[in-house]
């Protein structure tokens, strides 16, 4: 099956060129027919950089206003600078693009929300094709593999073309990008709009990606009653499925808490829809109620508490909070409407679910003594279908206000690692000392973190202590081949595993090393809460977003990171307005936590990284800073080659 998916996508190629493209008639008309043809590739390649900074211009307005701000005075000056002729005629449309774009963004956030950026919307337009091709090869896979069902383990269509992006990116980046910087020559044309291209796809797929607080809880609690039900590590929300509509058939995909609030809308009034849930799925395994029987009760639960459970589409999108709702839940169903999660759906019914009031009604449902008299069957057969243990633990839960956390994978260059800096990233340092006094450790164990506006981002640094006794693992979760071993019919997602490990190894996690075993990264509000927790590996990044924090009082939000390996508390502290300036961060090495912050103009001699410029610079008549400058001139120094961070003391 491997093979087959390697000969489709080698099929599957993104434009390197203008001409290659299909614009809409909006932007050809607008932009690309006033300007001469030889200009067309870089009009493209800024119409691609311009809407991956601004492709969430409909939720979030800062990133792109941010870009825009940047580039706008830049383009402007050039365009004056400029001769009369075909590219100041050029650099005018280039500018009418980012102006344009500017008045949209005002216009989507600060008066009428229905207004679209035809730029944005013409990129996503021309990506769309490939990213469904890709798609239709990740569902034949999954069916191919798990003999025509979903696998219990399934991520969903989007997480995995991101995966998958995020690969294709680092190996163009490597096998393409960079030796052009290291030879002293640009990248072509079309090599940097395809490049740009994979970038645009990803920021697109993260988007898409990103759930609401509304529905990671929700899908959230179906996976932990799925694993009480059927003991899996890991328990698919994501469902592909047959779609049959007015003589057509096609493969698509359904979450299942999507299902259970609005049924196939999605697919249409009169579609036929036959679900591929995993085999798993079908039948009892701990309890009588097999996780099928489950999503059937429910289904029919929230059909019949339609009332209790959803609010007029209209009420919500004019602020008009009906009296019992709580301000909480009614924040949450606001950026239900405005996310990317069920927005579709939402139009076709015209009302937005209270998930928050259904997910805490649901908790004391299933949580009740068994056998406990309710009225509805539904309700009784939900209540008697999780175990003891299932009731227990979560019992008097309530629905976290919100995730605020994402991760993802770093870029981590390909370096051969000498002994004594394995010795420097075993260490609890940013820096060497020493004979190896000063030598950063910068993208080789230390990951610079992504500096963004409104975003605190914070990087897993490596010890490269992993136990040769596993390189056999290659990229896989550490866990991933203990879990399913040692899981319990109901999983505290912390202490089972690491209690798990404990007896099948003697209660010896040194044997591991730091970089295998992660560290546990806890938010907690104020009241007690527990907004975020999960287990962060080497080589990730965590990003605080905080417009997610619905509390606006950032300060009732404590951090805490405690180390799996050593048990020792990395970071404790409460987040305030001046870790969310765009040029602050944290970087986790060992048992230390560091703030750092972006050292922006760093082409400069005493940011230069010395002992990396013999790989590029060898001529010993001049210093090493003149002989690098000379050797990229007029470009910069590559940022690998210059020091990025630097420590800080916590910000206030």
């Amino acid at each position: 099956m491997k093979l087959f998916k390697w000969l489709i996508l080698s099929f599957i190629s993104i434009s390197a060129y203008a001409s290659d493209v299909q614009h809409s008639s909006v932007v050809s008309l607008a932009y690309y027919n006033n300007v001469e043809v030889e200009y067309h590739d870089n009009l493209y390649l800024f119409q691609l950089l311009l809407s991956k900074h601004c492709v969430s211009y409909k939720q979030d307005e800062d990133t792109c206003n941010q870009y825009l701000e940047k580039k706008i005075p830049d383009i402007r000056q050039a365009y004056f600078s400029a001769l009369e002729g075909d590219k100041k005629d050029y650099l005018d449309i280039k500018l009418k693009m980012a102006i344009d774009t500017s008045i949209i963004l005002a216009a989507v956030h600060h008066s009428d929300g229905k207004y679209i950026s035809a730029i944005v919307e013409d990129v996503i337009s021309i990506t769309k094709e490939e990213i469904e091709n890709r798609s239709n090869i990740i569902k034949q896979e999954e069916l191919y593999d798990n003999n025509g069902r979903t696998g219990i383990d399934f991520k969903g269509i989007n997480q995995v073309l991101l995966e998958e992006y995020s690969d294709e990116i680092l190996d163009y980046k490597i096998d393409i990008i960079e030796p052009h910087y290291f030879l002293a020559q640009l990248p072509t044309k079309a090599e940097k709009i395809q490049y740009q291209t994979l970038l645009f796809i990803k920021e697109y797929l993260e988007l898409k990606s990103l759930r609401t607080a509304g529905k990671k809880e929700f899908d959230d609690l179906l996976k932990t009653v799925f694993r009480d039900l059927m003991g899996c590590a890991v328990c698919t929300t994501d469902i592909i499925t047959k779609v049959s509509l007015n003589g057509s058939t096609w493969y698509d995909e359904i979450s299942i808490s999507e299902y259970l609030l609005f049924g196939f809308a999605k697919f249409g009034q009169l579609s036929q829809v036959e679900l591929y849930y995993p085999d798993a799925y079908l039948f009892p395994k701990y309890t009588e109620t097999s996780a099928i029987d489950f999503i059937y009760y429910l289904r029919q639960y929230i059909l019949q508490k339609d009332g209790d459970y959803f609010v007029s589409k209209e009420m919500v999108e004019n602020d008009h909070k009906p009296s019992d709702v709580d301000n909480i839940s009614w924040e949450i169903m606001r950026s239900i409407l405005q996310s990317t999660d069920w927005n579709i759906v939402i139009r076709d019914k015209v009302a937005v679910p209270n998930v928050r009031r259904l997910w805490n009604s649901l908790i004391k449902i299933l949580t009740g003594p068994t056998g406990a008299t309710f009225v509805d069957k539904p309700s009784q057969v939900l209540n008697k279908a999780v175990t003891t243990n299932y009731k227990v633990t979560y019992i008097g839960k309530l629905f976290n206000v919100t995730s605020a956390f994402k991760a993802v994978v770093k870029h981590v260059p390909k370096v051969v690692y000498g002994e004594s800096l394995k010795g420097l990233c075993n260490s609890d340092a940013l820096i060497g000392t020493g004979f190896t006094n000063s030598i950063s450790l910068e993208d080789i164990c230390v990951y610079v973190p992504s500096f963004r506006f409104k975003t605190f981002s914070i990087t897993i640094g490596s010890k490269m202590d992993r136990n040769s006794d596993f390189v056999n693992l290659g990229n896989q979760n550490p866990f991933s081949f203990f879990m399913y071993s040692i899981m319990p019919i109901i999983v505290n997602p912390w202490e089972t595993i690491f209690s798990g490990v404990d007896v099948i190894d003697g209660g010896n996690l040194f044997q591991y090393g730091q970089d295998m075993v992660g560290y546990r990264v806890m938010l907690v509000h104020r009241s007690g809460t527990i907004v975020y927790r999960n287990i962060m590996f080497e080589k990730q990044e965590l990003q605080l977003s905080k417009s997610r924090l619905i509390d606006s009082n950032i300060e009732n939000y404590t951090l805490k990171i405690i180390s799996n390996f050593s048990g020792v508390e990395v970071a404790h502290f409460q987040l305030n307005d001046g870790m969310f300036v765009i040029s602050v961060g944290g970087v986790v090495k060992g048992n230390k936590f560091y703030f750092v912050k972006e050292i922006e103009d760093h082409d400069q001699p005493q940011y230069l990284l010395k002992w990396r410029v013999p790989t590029v610079c060898t001529d010993l008549s001049i210093s090493e800073y003149s002989c690098m400058d000379d050797k990229y001139y007029p470009r910069v120094i590559p940022d690998y080659y210059l020091q990025n961070i630097e420590e800080i003391p916590m910000p206030h």
